[in-house]
């Protein structure tokens, strides 16, 4: 089965995006607990807001045909009396004739005496994902190719595990927050090896994803902030992969962001946000765009990428800030 073989490495093609055998986010900062089961929301270290959910739909090569298209949705509820973590996840994505499907839950716990201000966090994903290929959609070099008839379903268990740490500064940093995780997302990998009655075979491994965040944020005033942050990504036999990225949170409706990737990555992002200021009192909804171009040699052939993100944040308990 060389010819899927050789679009499975295509489509997981990386020096570009090393190894995307799991999402990739522009506005990466909106999926913190996705990408680090233990980490706390965004919304929470700005804005006390414990309670979030999201859409998120992201079209990655968008100059090449059936580029890869991800979509996900998640909720999340952080128990300030219990100091608990509790999420759970959709994604689906699609490269092609290739798809995956799956579904997360989150739990975590944050050691802690007011975990407003500071805490120590870890958290588990627990999930499942179904990796299917439609082999029918594919144009075999070989006529004879037994498969070239056959659709192929699995269905894997996955976890990921991660640690989290945040804490309010205090001296001439009064309010300002730092914060910093690792995270394995999937620890189980993958080796999928289906044969048919021929003894063709088709074989796709997953290995594990290492990542490692840091970010600052330091608030200009009760409505805006500055947010400098790193996201590094290590797959084994790929390059380290470094995304640093830059947001500023205007004003309290407006913020815009960007950043660059050692995989030659530029991105770019900018949303809206509504608030208090519109009558919606502990609430907050959120639109965010984010876009992508690649300046490698092939980025001019694969195109651009788009995301975009849809969040409703809220607060169950009344807030200090």
């Amino acid at each position: 089965m060389k010819t899927i073989a050789t679009l499975l490495l295509i489509s997981a093609f990386l020096p570009l995006l090393p190894a995307q055998q799991i999402p990739l986010f522009t506005q990466y900062r909106e999926y913190h607990t996705l990408i680090n089961p233990a980490s706390v929301t965004s919304d929470f270290l700005t804005y006390e807001y414990n309670m979030s959910a999201g859409l998120s739909y992201r079209k990655q090569f968008a100059g090449i045909p059936n580029g890869i298209e991800n979509q996900a949705g998640q909720f999340n509820w952080l128990s300030l009396k219990q100091k608990l973590l509790v999420s759970g996840f959709v994604l689906r994505d699609k490269t092609g004739p290739t798809s995956t499907v799956g579904g997360y839950g989150r739990i975590g716990y944050i050691l802690s005496y007011d975990p407003r201000k500071s805490g120590f966090a870890f958290g588990l994903n627990i999930g499942a994902l179904q990796y299917g290929i439609k082999v029918t959609d594919i144009t075999f070099v070989d006529e004879g190719d037994v498969m070239a008839t056959q659709n192929i379903t699995k269905v894997y268990p996955d976890v990921g595990f991660g640690a989290f740490y945040y804490t309010a500064l205090g001296g001439g940093w009064e309010g300002d927050k730092i914060y910093a995780g690792i995270s394995v997302p999937q620890m189980f990998g993958l080796d999928l090896n289906v044969r048919d009655a021929s003894d063709n075979e088709f074989r796709m491994t997953r290995i594990q994803h290492f990542y490692g965040n840091i970010g600052l944020l330091k608030y200009i005033n009760e409505n805006s902030f500055i947010e400098p942050s790193v996201w590094v990504k290590y797959v084994p036999g790929a390059p380290v992969n470094v995304d640093v990225n830059f947001r500023v949170q205007l004003s309290q409706i407006l913020f815009l962001g960007a950043g660059y990737a050692t995989s030659k990555d530029l991105h770019l992002e900018v949303g809206l946000q509504l608030g208090d200021i519109v009558g919606m009192e502990n609430k907050l909804l959120r639109l965010g765009y984010g876009f992508d171009r690649y300046f490698s040699q092939i980025g001019p052939v694969f195109g651009a990428t788009h995301e975009i993100n849809l969040v409703y944040a809220f607060s169950s308990t009344s807030r200090r800030r």
